[in-house]
């Protein structure tokens, strides 16, 4: 994990000194927007792919279809990818029409049979293998790999400390410029998270045996960017 420069956006409020009995809104008190990032490495990957045949029968169609899925399925048991993992329920069958000029309307034109698969991995060191897996059982759509976080709480956290950390800092250089001393806090306001995935996975997809790691494929997974901020109320003091 690499941990990248904070900044705060502050607000300072400082209200006229009162008397003994000065009313709360009238304390003089600091706001200020602590804000970190959190740069880690994506530990899960979610492929999805299809295979798609268009052929003159449905029977042919769905016949050519699971062939591939089933040669697909038999290479993924083998890079030992758990059932659970893996979701090829999906079907679809579509009627095709193509366009007679002469007789000036559509006419039948076969169809077009497709069966999706998602593929999820918590390795991604078998990314690689499993996209030649794919390619080798003659599916030919893939999606780029979707990258995350098996527990973006943890990332979120980290950087919400960060970001509470960095708002004190920033009320402390504040007060201190004012010849003020930091007080207790009066309110906390954490702001939603967000995560920015790294750019898609770069591919390039070269004749290797299907145990070819990462690398030597090409496939470069990058870092997920993951963002918080905190806005904190402290009291001022003389």
């Amino acid at each position: 994990m690499k941990v990248f420069s904070v900044w705060a956006v502050a607000a300072l409020l400082v209200a006229a000194a009162g008397s003994a009995a000065a009313k709360p809104d009238e304390t003089p008190s600091v706001v200020v927007t602590g804000r970190a990032e959190v740069r880690a490495s994506p530990d899960k990957a979610t492929l999805n792919v299809a295979a798609e045949v268009k052929t003159e029968t449905v029977a042919d169609g769905e016949a050519q279809v699971q062939r591939q899925v089933k040669a697909l399925l038999q290479r993924l048991a083998a890079l030992k990818i758990p059932d659970d993992r893996i979701d090829s329920a999906q079907v679809s069958i579509r009627p095709e029409n193509r366009w007679n000029e002469e007789a000036r309307r559509n006419e039948p034109d076969g169809y077009r049979v497709r069966r999706d698969i998602r593929i999820e991995l918590t390795d991604l060191s078998l990314l690689g293998p499993v996209l030649k897996a794919v390619t080798a059982s003659g599916i030919t759509e893939i999606s780029p790999p979707q990258l995350g976080l098996q527990d973006p709480g943890a990332e979120d956290r980290k950087a919400l400390t960060l970001a509470a950390q960095d708002a004190r800092l920033q009320a402390e250089a504040l007060a201190s410029a004012l010849g003020l001393k930091l007080g207790a806090v009066m309110s906390v306001q954490a702001s939603g998270s967000s995560h920015s995935p790294p750019p898609m996975p770069m591919m390039r997809m070269v004749a290797a045996d299907a145990e070819a790691s990462n690398s030597q494929q090409g496939i470069l997974t990058g870092e997920l960017t993951v963002t918080q901020q905190a806005t904190v109320r402290f009291q001022l003091q003389p």
